[in-house]
C-alpha cells in the first residue's frame, strides 16, 4: 500500500489540485430569506446577532433542528444562548 501524499497547504488555493468549484459545498441561493436573531451571553454582558435562518439551518443540525420546530425558537424567530460568551461567538459571527 503506498502512503497518500499531503496536499501543499503553502500553495495558493487557486493551484491547489485538490480543491475545485464542485468540490466547494456552496449554500444554496433559497439560504438568504428569512433573518432570525441569536442572543448570546446573560445579564449585562448580552448581545444579539441576526442570521439568515436557512443558512444557519443548512451548516447547522443544532440550530435546524432549533429554528424549525415548534418550540419557542422555531416560532419566536429568536435563539437564546445564555451560556455561550458574548466575545467568542463574535469570533464566528465576523
Amino acid at each position: 500500500m503506498t502512503p497518500i501524499e499531503a496536499p501543499n497547504l503553502n500553495t495558493p488555493v487557486r493551484q491547489r489540485a485538490d480543491i475545485s468549484p464542485t468540490s466547494i459545498n456552496f449554500s444554496p441561493s433559497t439560504c438568504y430569506d428569512t433573518v432570525i436573531s441569536a442572543v448570546v451571553g446573560k445579564g449585562k454582558v448580552k448581545a444579539e446577532f441576526c442570521f439568515y435562518k436557512e443558512l444557519l439551518s443548512y451548516h447547522s443540525s443544532y440550530f435546524h433542528a432549533a429554528l424549525n420546530s415548534r418550540i419557542a425558537e422555531g416560532l419566536s424567530g429568536v435563539v437564546h444562548l445564555p451560556e455561550d460568551d458574548v466575545e467568542v461567538f463574535q469570533a464566528f459571527y465576523y
